[in-house]
Formats: structure tokens, sequence, C-alpha cells
């Protein structure tokens, strides 16, 4: 504003001492500078603190284990722990991912799956949003063998015996993805690598993102793809990518997306609790701004007050023995 010290004090002599009057431009200083320097340590301390990973192995309650089924798609149910935010619930065949989703309110999550011909080890693993893993479930085995033609005589129950099925491998029609789940960025957008393998050649892949899109592409060759969305706002999406070759096969792939904006939709109290530091930095911030907005406010009426009272005495006749002329010494 232009104003120096002296200025205001000649404003306000006639209700603080000079003194007093630094002493307010002093704190007016200090809690302005401190005030940002607790901002910035509050906003480190919040935003480098990772959520907790999960504690407990997910369960798994349908298909039972060693169990043989004639679809390749299967949906497994079960139950998980409940973090906020939610616990990722990925599902894996050895070291290949069928995809993933998100654990629900009541502790309990619900995925289709693809298998692959022959036997499959499957293990439910569970994870936060920082890709921090708790306990992995106890591997079990679900057999898929195709369905036999009518025409054809049936042959005797499977049993999960024999050589396990590797999908990386085997030459089947494979769809899969190098991250278990997505987290949006700030501008709502995220991003999926899928490996698309085996089959027969080209491939129609089609991606639907969860939030009403979808998208298509013909691809003449195996390799990874990456693809990019934008949603409209944080949430938590379902996508669904499903891969179909020349001679018609089709295999699905599930993968959720997830956001650190998201609310907080399960139970608080499962989650991660502000530590005690982050609670002091976040009361300090506000204080001293309550103080700075204090501070401030009794400026601004000290220094109209003072304008105010210099107007009103400018009014007022200039006393003679101001006027007198001075004596000269010789």
């Amino acid at each position: 504003m232009g104003y120096t010290i002296d200025t205001i004090y000649m404003t306000t002599r006639n209700f603080f001492p000079k003194r007093i009057v630094m002493l307010l431009l002093s704190m007016f200083m200090f809690l302005n500078l401190n005030s940002a320097v607790v901002l910035a340590d509050s906003y480190n301390v919040t935003a480098s603190v990772p959520y907790d990973p999960p504690t407990v192995a997910a369960t798994v309650e349908s298909p039972t284990a060693n169990n043989s089924v004639s679809s390749n798609n299967v949906d497994i149910t079960g139950t998980c722990q409940i973090l906020s935010p939610p616990t990722i619930i990925s599902v894996w065949n050895g070291p290949t991912l069928l995809g993933s989703t998100p654990c629900q309110v009541g502790g309990n999550y619900s995925i289709n799956v693809a298998l692959y011909e022959g036997i499959n080890v499957l293990t439910i693993r569970s994870s936060n949003t920082f890709l921090l893993y708790g306990p992995d479930s106890s591997p079990f085995i679900i057999t898929y063998t195709p369905a036999i033609p009518v025409s054809t005589p049936q042959a005797a129950a499977v049993s999960p015996t024999g050589p396990i099925n590797n999908p990386q491998t085997s030459g089947e029609l494979l769809i899969t993805s190098t991250t278990p789940f997505g987290v949006t960025n700030n501008n709502n957008s995220v991003s999926i690598t899928i490996t698309v393998k085996g089959g027969d050649k080209p491939y129609t892949l089609l991606i639907n993102w969860g939030d009403g899109t979808t998208e298509s592409q013909q691809l003449s060759a195996e390799g990874d793809y990456v693809y990019t969305h934008v949603y409209d706002k944080p949430a938590i999406y379902n996508v669904l990518v499903t891969l179909t070759d020349v001679l018609g096969k089709s295999r699905t792939f599930s993968w959720v997306v997830t956001s650190e904006q998201i609310p907080a939709i399960q139970s608080p109290a499962a989650g991660k609790v502000p530590s005690g530091t982050e609670k002091v930095a976040d009361f300090r911030s506000y204080t001293y701004f309550a103080i700075f907005a204090l501070i401030l406010f009794i400026l601004v009426v000290v220094f109209l007050f003072g304008r105010y009272y210099q107007t009103t005495q400018s009014d007022k006749p200039i006393p003679k023995n101001i006027l007198k002329k001075p004596r000269v010494l010789r």
C-alpha cells in the first residue's frame, strides 16, 4: 500500500505508542511467514503417508476347491477386509492376472474370471491403492474341461490331476494386464496396459470403461497395448475388456479403476487414521490463520480511525501560539 511505519505512526499516534505499532506489524509478518510454512509442512505430511496394507487374507466361498467346470467363465466370491480407500481384490492363475475388483461395503467381493483349459491354480491377493499387498489366500485348484458335444460319448469325470496350465505358454487366447488395477490422477485420467497373446490373429479388442463409454480396435499382432481414458469424476469403475480372435474365440478380462479422491464409502474405523503430527499441523495452520486475520482486522481499524482523527483535527482552527513568528537568537 506504500505506507511506512512512520506514516502509520503519524496517523495512529493519538491511539497507540510507536513501539506498539511496530510490534503489531512484526507479529503480522511473523504469522504470515509461519502460517505458510506450517501449511507446507501439513501438506507434505498428509500427502506422503501411505495407507496401511490389508492384514487379513481374502477367503473363497465359491466355487469350492478341487472343482471341475465345463465353462471357462466362472464367478468367484468370498470375503475381504474392509479398508478406506477400498481394498483391491485380484485373482491370479500362477503369475498371470485374471482380473480385479474392489472389496464391497459388506466385506465381500464377486468377480467373473476366464479360466484356461486344464488345471488352474488360483490365488486371491489383497492390496491397497498404493499397491501394498497383504497376505494371500490359500491357493485352490479349479479344473476347466470344455463341454463335450452331445453326439460324442461322455467321458469320465475329470479329477484335478495332471500338468498345471501355464496361460503364458499354452497357446490359448490370452488377455491380461501388467498392473492389477488403475488409480486415476488429478485429471481423472487412467492408463491400462493390455497384453494380448495366443489364439489366431487378427484380434478385435473391445473396452467398456465402466462409465458408459466403449472403445474398439483391431489388432494385427500380439503384444502390449496401452489405452488411456479420462473420467468425469473420481469414483470406482469396473473396466471390462473383451478379446476375440479371427476364429470367433473370445476371452474377457475385468480390471478395477479407483481413485485416492473418492469418498470413504467403507468403514472409516478400518482405514488409516491421520497421525498425531498431521492433526497438530492442521490445528496450528487454522490457529495461525485466525490470529493472522485478527491482527489484520485490528491494524485496518486502527488505520481507519487514525485517518478519521487526522481529518477531523485538520478542520479545527490552528492555535495562535503555533502561528507566532519564531524568535531568532542573535
